[in-house]
C-alpha cells in the first residue's frame, strides 16, 4: 500500500492521510486477474478506505483498476488507455485491459501503460467522478 501523508507545519505529526495505490503481484503461474481483483477488493473493503488505485500483476502482465467504495455497481473498474487519454471501463473480464510490463513504448499507443501511471501520479486521490 502506498499512502499520501500531509504533515503539520512543525512536521511533528500527520494531519491527513489517504491511500493512493494498492499492488498485488503473483508469479506467472499464480492466480488469474479475477482472483487478483477479488483479493485487492477484499483488502480495500476490509480497510474502510473510500477510494484507491489498484494494480494487479501476474508474471510480466498487469492490470489497473480504480476502487470506489460507495459505487452501486462494481466497486473496482479497470482502467485503460485509449491512446489519447485514460478512461475507466464500465465492464471487466478476465482477459481484457491486460498490459505487458516489458513493453514500455509499444507501437500501439493504446497498449502503453505509462500514461496510466502518469494519470495515477497526477490524481493520487482516485477522484470519484469521471476520469
Amino acid at each position: 500500500m502506498i499512502s499520501n501523508y500531509t504533515y503539520n507545519a512543525a512536521n511533528t505529526g500527520i494531519t491527513q492521510s489517504y491511500p493512493v495505490l494498492l499492488l498485488e503481484g503473483k508469479g506467472v503461474g499464480g492466480d488469474n486477474f479475477d482472483a487478483i481483483k477479488a483479493q485487492l477488493r477484499s483488502y480495500l473493503d476490509d480497510s474502510g478506505f473510500d477510494r484507491c488505485w489498484a494494480i494487479g500483476a501476474r508474471g510480466q502482465k498487469m492490470k489497473f483498476w480504480r476502487y470506489i467504495r460507495d459505487r452501486s455497481e462494481d466497486k473496482m473498474r479497470p482502467l485503460r488507455n485509449t491512446g489519447e487519454r485514460v478512461v475507466e471501463a464500465s465492464t471487466d473480464s478476465t482477459n481484457e485491459y491486460i498490459l505487458d510490463i516489458t513493453d514500455f513504448n509499444p507501437p500501439d499507443a493504446a497498449k502503453a501503460y505509462v500514461p496510466i501511471l502518469d494519470y495515477i501520479r497526477d490524481h493520487p486521490d482516485a477522484p470519484a467522478g469521471p476520469l
